[in-house]
């Protein structure tokens, strides 16, 4: 699937979003069993790891519409705040969803099983940061992830992010 111009960047996917055909990830995560935890390296010379998913923000869109209780699921009341004082909220959720899984994948945990989506909260304007609670954060010490840089990005109909995980 071609891809327009996205604030400087194109290319060709071929099906890339974290959004299943049964509805949300974050529906579907909730009910999930426990994993045995990131897949990382212990962080001994492993070098950055990162991620890039792609969005689609008409399904975050219908989303936030069919499922009442995605926003309080994926999302801390900082972010839910912050999107909904945007003027196309739906685009602001996309981005932050796509940089929640792409922090989930950089630190290797993907997005799926014991993926608890409000362990990351992306804060901060212009320049995006993040702060990790929970299993995550004991998750991202103990695997020896240092820092995590995050970018958002989004057009009319994709939204995207980029992280890295850093070594200690």
């Amino acid at each position: 699937m071609p891809i327009r111009s996205c604030r400087g960047w194109s290319g060709t996917i071929s099906r890339a979003t974290s959004l299943g055909r049964r509805g949300s990830a974050c529906a579907r995560s909730s009910s999930a069993p426990e994993s045995s935890g990131p897949t990382r390296s212990s962080g001994h010379g492993r070098g950055p790891t990162g991620s890039s998913p792609l969005i689609e923000i008409a399904r975050i869109r219908r989303s936030l519409d069919r499922y009442a209780g995605f926003r309080d699921r994926c999302f801390t009341p900082a972010e839910q705040a912050y999107c909904d004082s945007r003027p196309n909220p739906a685009e602001s959720y996309a981005g932050r969803f796509a940089g929640k899984e792409a922090v989930g994948k950089a630190l290797g945990f993907g997005v799926a099983r014991a993926f608890a989506w409000k362990e990351i909260e992306i804060v901060g304007r212009p320049k995006p940061s993040v702060k990790l609670y929970g299993r995550l954060a004991v998750a991202a010490e103990r695997t020896g992830v240092g820092g995590i840089d995050l970018s958002m990005t989004h057009s009319r109909e994709l939204a995207q992010a980029v992280a890295v995980a850093t070594d200690a």
